[in-house]
């Protein structure tokens, strides 16, 4: 049967980061629901003694009051997920200080417990987005319908809607790939940038299957070199 996870598909770090930096930049992080100034700087999560893993989004933003965040996103959010993140939540606050929120991603099959690591010498409490409980494609029809009476410009929304829902297989594929047209059509219609389109594929590099994001990719990355 067609693999539609997309696990197997390696990215360039390097690409992760760059794309994701054109679409983050000068945008706040109100399309997630989490309150910050205008992001300035996006820059790879790279502490020392951790190894980053390609085809993951993991990345640090810094934002115009001087705020770090560090955006990672969990797959299957599991408690043993949030003990890991714990521990790179700390050592980069080594690196680059105590001015550092965590914020997770969680889409998938999300662990429904307390999202809080506590041990007698202190808590970690990481702002966990749980898109799982979002209906991806009921907001797809609220924005294409918003889009077509001039009343939507909150396109950075649209990079996180692939990872909406509890859809998993071919039902899941598909509604990325409807994301991703919807999307090229605003681009050919040049009411979005290219940015947001390789943004959005980035994010959802775990969900369709490798040839076909391998497909999409190579199409971006055209549009992109002749934009």
């Amino acid at each position: 049967m067609e693999n539609k996870n997309g696990t197997q598909c390696a990215q360039n770090y390097d690409a992760i980061v760059k794309w994701l930096a054109d679409a983050l930049r000068g945008q706040t992080l109100e399309a997630i629901g989490v309150k910050t100034g205008r992001i300035e700087e996006v820059f790879g999560f790279e502490p020392v003694d951790i190894a980053v893993r390609a085809g993951r989004v993991d990345v640090m933003l810094r934002d115009e009051h001087g705020n770090i965040f560090h955006l990672e996103e969990q797959r299957n959010l599991l408690l043993s997920d949030l003990y890991r993140s714990a521990a790179y939540h700390f050592l980069g606050a080594k690196q680059w200080g105590a001015n550092i929120t965590d914020i997770v991603l969680a889409s998938g099959d999300v662990y429904s417990g307390e999202k809080i690591v506590t041990t007698r010498s202190g808590k970690y409490e990481p702002i966990v987005i749980d898109f799982s409980q979002r209906d991806g494609r009921k907001r797809l029809a609220e924005i294409r319908r918003m889009v077509e009476e001039g009343n939507f410009d909150n396109w950075l929304e649209l990079v996180f809607l692939p990872l909406c829902g509890r859809e998993t297989g071919a039902a899941r594929a598909e509604m990325v790939e409807r994301v991703i047209r919807f999307e090229t059509e605003l681009f050919h219609a040049k009411r979005l940038s290219a940015n947001i389109l390789a943004a959005t594929l980035v994010m959802s590099n775990k969900l369709i299957d490798k040839e076909r994001i391998k497909e999409l990719w190579e199409e971006i990355k055209c549009w992109m070199f002749l934009k």
